[in-house]
């Protein structure tokens, strides 16, 4: 079964929108109470698959559940998903500016976010009571540009395999830190055409490569959810991680 014919999610989940933004930023830094409080009085908002989040009022988000990506969108038509955001990943929440706050950001799925600016007026009003969040912030940036140069990696080092089994272990890795891997295995609410446009390669040859994987065992899919059967086997192929873990 090819991820092309897996629909994603028709409605995100409520159930983890409140824990997850607390763990993704206790995973980056240590929060006080104070912290917390700010984060739990965040306000969910349910967005639709497509929706722009940059062109909206909103100008910080924290994503509560769903898949969103910056992108880059050519003249023809084309499009370089740049870099996938998860449930727990925050957008223009740092003072420090990087280049790809310019990039369009879009909902891949149906999403649940919050509109984070109370953080942000609660980090840049009185940092010295919100230490916690403030690291967590940066963090957050700065393993967002991580993420992109590990994607600089795979596009320009490594075959199609290789290219995959490091952007499934990736995900893994980020969806542990929320909570969001069960045993083996998380959903995966994309479709083919999004995998291929985050790793630069063909329909044709993603779903080639995903037959491969799974006729050595080493995944398994069902409709919207993936499970990781030999880790091991796809960090040796794809030299995981070529960076620190987050």
């Amino acid at each position: 079964m090819s991820l092309h014919a897996l629909p994603p999610k028709t409605q995100p989940s409520t159930a983890f929108a409140r824990p997850v933004s607390l763990k993704r930023f206790g995973a980056l830094a240590p929060l006080s109470l104070v912290d917390e409080v700010v984060v739990r009085r965040l306000k969910p908002r349910t967005l639709a698959s497509g929706y722009s989040l940059t062109d909206s009022e909103v100008s910080a988000w924290v994503i509560l559940d769903g898949w969103c990506a910056r992108v880059r969108n050519l003249p023809d038509g084309r499009r370089q998903i740049i870099h996938l955001l998860l449930p727990g990943d925050s957008v223009n929440l740092c003072a420090e500016r990087w280049a790809g706050d310019d990039l369009p950001i879009v909902a891949l799925t149906p999403v649940i976010a919050a509109d984070a600016e109370p953080i942000r007026s609660a980090i840049k009003q009185n940092p010295s009571s919100h230490q916690g969040l403030v690291s967590a912030c940066e963090r957050a940036t700065w393993c967002e540009q991580i993420y992109c140069l590990n994607g600089i990696v795979r596009l320009g080092q490594q075959n199609a395999y290789e290219r995959l089994a490091h952007l499934l272990l990736e995900v893994r890795e980020r969806l542990t830190t929320v909570d969001l891997v069960n045993g083996s295995g998380f959903q995966l609410p994309v479709t083919q055409d999004i995998i291929a446009n985050a790793l630069g390669l063909s329909l044709v040859h993603l779903s080639r490569t995903l037959r491969q994987m799974r006729g050595e065992g080493v995944i398994a899919l069902r409709p919207g959810h993936i499970d990781i059967l030999k880790p091991d086997v796809l960090a040796k192929a794809a030299s995981f991680p070529h960076a620190a873990s987050f």
